[in-house]
Protein backbone atom coordinates (compact mmCIF):
# COMPACT_ATOMS: atom_id res chain seq x y z
CA UNK A 1 0.00 0.00 0.00
CA UNK A 2 1.27 3.25 -1.23
CA UNK A 3 0.85 5.86 1.80
CA UNK A 4 2.03 9.00 -0.04
CA UNK A 5 -1.32 9.22 -2.01
CA UNK A 6 -1.31 12.34 -4.03
CA UNK A 7 -4.14 14.24 -3.82
CA UNK A 8 -6.16 16.98 -5.60
CA UNK A 9 -10.02 19.18 -4.54
CA UNK A 10 -12.66 18.79 -6.96
CA UNK A 11 -12.74 22.45 -7.91
CA UNK A 12 -9.17 22.14 -9.21
CA UNK A 13 -8.76 22.02 -13.17
CA UNK A 14 -8.65 18.33 -14.89
CA UNK A 15 -5.15 20.66 -16.19
CA UNK A 16 -3.73 20.68 -12.92
CA UNK A 17 -4.60 17.10 -12.45
CA UNK A 18 -2.71 16.26 -14.99
CA UNK A 19 0.16 17.67 -14.67
CA UNK A 20 0.37 16.28 -11.26
CA UNK A 21 -0.10 12.67 -12.19
CA UNK A 22 2.78 13.33 -14.89
CA UNK A 23 4.94 14.82 -12.46
CA UNK A 24 4.62 11.79 -9.74
CA UNK A 25 4.22 9.51 -12.79
CA UNK A 26 0.88 7.89 -11.20
CA UNK A 27 -2.16 7.10 -12.70
CA UNK A 28 -4.70 8.42 -10.51
CA UNK A 29 -5.05 10.80 -7.65
CA UNK A 30 -8.05 10.68 -4.66
CA UNK A 31 -10.18 14.01 -4.57
CA UNK A 32 -10.52 15.48 -0.96
CA UNK A 33 -12.07 18.03 0.68
CA UNK A 34 -10.02 18.56 3.56
CA UNK A 35 -9.03 14.82 5.07
CA UNK A 36 -12.61 13.36 3.50
CA UNK A 37 -12.34 11.24 0.34
CA UNK A 38 -14.87 12.70 -2.04
CA UNK A 39 -13.94 10.42 -5.66
CA UNK A 40 -11.25 9.13 -7.71
CA UNK A 41 -9.61 10.60 -11.05
CA UNK A 42 -8.08 8.25 -13.13
CA UNK A 43 -6.24 8.44 -16.54
CA UNK A 44 -9.14 6.64 -18.05
CA UNK A 45 -11.10 8.87 -16.49
CA UNK A 46 -9.36 11.83 -18.50
CA UNK A 47 -9.23 10.31 -21.66
CA UNK A 48 -12.94 9.26 -21.93
CA UNK A 49 -14.54 12.01 -20.34
CA UNK A 50 -12.09 15.21 -21.45
CA UNK A 51 -9.83 14.21 -24.16
CA UNK A 52 -12.80 11.72 -26.12
CA UNK A 53 -14.63 14.29 -25.66
CA UNK A 54 -12.57 17.10 -27.24
CA UNK A 55 -13.48 19.17 -23.71
CA UNK A 56 -11.03 22.23 -22.48
CA UNK A 57 -8.70 20.41 -19.96
CA UNK A 58 -7.72 23.87 -17.87
CA UNK A 59 -11.68 24.65 -18.07
CA UNK A 60 -12.89 21.45 -16.57
CA UNK A 61 -12.91 21.04 -13.24
CA UNK A 62 -11.94 17.55 -11.32
CA UNK A 63 -15.71 17.36 -10.00
CA UNK A 64 -17.27 17.23 -13.64
CA UNK A 65 -14.86 14.17 -13.98
CA UNK A 66 -14.45 12.21 -11.08
CA UNK A 67 -15.73 9.23 -9.78
CA UNK A 68 -18.00 10.17 -6.73
CA UNK A 69 -18.41 7.77 -4.02
CA UNK A 70 -15.31 5.00 -4.97
CA UNK A 71 -15.02 1.54 -3.58
CA UNK A 72 -12.72 2.18 -0.19
CA UNK A 73 -11.25 -0.54 2.06
CA UNK A 74 -11.30 -0.18 5.86
CA UNK A 75 -7.62 -0.07 6.99
CA UNK A 76 -8.07 -3.24 9.23
CA UNK A 77 -9.40 -5.48 6.66
CA UNK A 78 -6.78 -7.92 5.49
CA UNK A 79 -5.38 -8.29 2.04
CA UNK A 80 -7.87 -11.36 0.53
CA UNK A 81 -10.60 -9.53 1.04
CA UNK A 82 -9.04 -6.42 -0.44
CA UNK A 83 -8.34 -8.36 -3.84
CA UNK A 84 -12.28 -9.96 -3.24
CA UNK A 85 -13.17 -6.03 -3.55
CA UNK A 86 -11.12 -5.64 -6.41
CA UNK A 87 -12.36 -8.53 -8.30
CA UNK A 88 -16.38 -8.23 -7.43
CA UNK A 89 -16.07 -4.23 -8.74
CA UNK A 90 -13.60 -4.54 -11.56
CA UNK A 91 -10.74 -1.84 -10.09
CA UNK A 92 -7.37 -1.51 -10.06
CA UNK A 93 -6.96 0.88 -7.24
CA UNK A 94 -8.99 0.72 -3.61
CA UNK A 95 -8.63 3.68 -1.42
CA UNK A 96 -7.75 2.50 2.00
CA UNK A 97 -9.28 4.76 4.91
CA UNK A 98 -9.55 4.61 8.20
CA UNK A 99 -12.91 6.07 9.39
CA UNK A 100 -13.58 8.99 7.63
CA UNK A 101 -9.59 9.28 6.47
CA UNK A 102 -7.55 8.49 4.03
CA UNK A 103 -4.63 6.21 4.86
CA UNK A 104 -3.23 4.91 1.63
CA UNK A 105 -4.37 3.28 -1.90
CA UNK A 106 -3.69 -0.31 -2.73
CA UNK A 107 -3.15 -0.90 -6.51
CA UNK A 108 -3.00 -4.57 -8.23
CA UNK A 109 0.99 -3.69 -8.71
CA UNK A 110 1.37 -3.68 -4.59
CA UNK A 111 -0.75 -6.70 -4.96
CA UNK A 112 1.16 -8.59 -7.05
CA UNK A 113 4.53 -7.27 -5.38
CA UNK A 114 3.70 -8.26 -1.69
CA UNK A 115 1.32 -11.58 -2.19
CA UNK A 116 2.53 -13.74 -5.76
CA UNK A 117 0.53 -16.30 -4.79
CA UNK A 118 -2.61 -14.07 -5.40
CA UNK A 119 -1.30 -13.56 -9.09
CA UNK A 120 -4.04 -15.88 -10.42
CA UNK A 121 -6.64 -14.28 -8.25
CA UNK A 122 -5.24 -10.43 -9.73
CA UNK A 123 -4.86 -11.84 -13.47
CA UNK A 124 -8.74 -11.71 -13.22
CA UNK A 125 -8.61 -7.87 -12.56
CA UNK A 126 -6.32 -7.53 -15.76
CA UNK A 127 -7.97 -10.25 -17.83
CA UNK A 128 -9.34 -9.00 -21.29
CA UNK A 129 -11.98 -10.66 -22.98
CA UNK A 130 -11.11 -13.05 -24.88
CA UNK A 131 -11.94 -12.87 -28.34
CA UNK A 132 -12.35 -16.04 -31.21
CA UNK A 133 -9.57 -15.47 -33.48
CA UNK A 134 -9.44 -16.97 -37.17
CA UNK A 135 -5.80 -18.03 -38.26
CA UNK A 136 -5.35 -17.93 -42.03
CA UNK A 137 -3.54 -20.99 -43.12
Amino acid sequence: MNRDVKTIKPGESILDAASIMNEFRIGCLIVIIRTKLMGIITERDILEKVVAEDRKASKTKVSQVMTRDPVMIDDDKDISEAVSIMNKFDIKKLPVVSGQSLVGLLTVADLAMVQPELIKRISAIMAFPKKARTVAG
